[in-house]
């Protein structure tokens, strides 16, 4: 089955497992879509809240990249450890270099030891020889949807729930074979876990 066949499918299986939505703070809306970004006029109204836009991402170099196979609790160690090489080189310099992550399964839908997670970091040059295990890959440039999360990525499943079962039926957009990826935007320790800042990719 091709990949976007498969996020079909998730979008169709996510909409008979509907969940409340995530309450970050009181007055405040569990995420937000969001126009800044856009490189073309904005998505007619759909019907579904806010409105997800469309802009072309710029890829200009291949990010540094640690692959994540295995259980989605044992993430955040391999996280500890993208971190520690970033801190230790100047490959991808957290303050200049754009954060991103590639969702290629459902945690909710796959077997734990099958599940898959790119973390990577937007290189500045050559990606030097390292003990991390950190490769170069490549995410192409390209048209895409994009909505802001703000809040908690533990909840981000939320927002991709809205994009695949609600947005891309009513959209008449098909899906390009790549994954959906995040760019991290805004995170900890520089804001608290209910301010972050996830965009969420969707290749068209």
């Amino acid at each position: 089955m091709r990949l976007a066949e498969q996020h079909v499918a998730l979008s169709k299986a996510h909409a008979r497992e509907r969940t409340p939505r995530l309450q970050i703070a009181a007055g405040s809306k569990p995420f937000t879509y969001f126009a800044a970004l856009c490189h073309a006029p904005s998505v007619p109204d759909l019907g579904i809240p806010g409105q997800v836009c469309w802009i072309t991402f710029r890829s200009n170099q291949s990010p540094g990249v640690l692959e994540h196979r295995g259980p989605p609790e044992q993430l955040m160690a391999s996280v500890g450890r993208f971190i520690a090489w970033r801190r230790a080189c100047q490959d991808s310099p957290v303050a200049t270099s754009r954060t991103l992550g590639i969702a290629y399964d459902d945690p909710r839908t796959t077997n734990p030891g099958a599940f898959r997670f790119d973390i990577c970091g937007e290189l500045k040059g050559p990606l030097l020889a390292n003990s991390a295990g950190i490769v170069e890959k490549f995410i192409p440039a390209g048209r895409c949807a994009v909505a802001r999360h703000i809040g908690s990525t533990d909840m981000i499943g939320e927002t991709m729930h809205t994009l695949y079962a609600e947005w891309l039926p009513k959209s008449g957009e098909r899906l390009r074979d790549f994954p959906c990826f995040f760019q991290y935007v805004v995170g900890m320790p520089q804001v608290q876990e209910h301010e972050q800042i996830t965009d969420i990719h969707l290749p068209l």
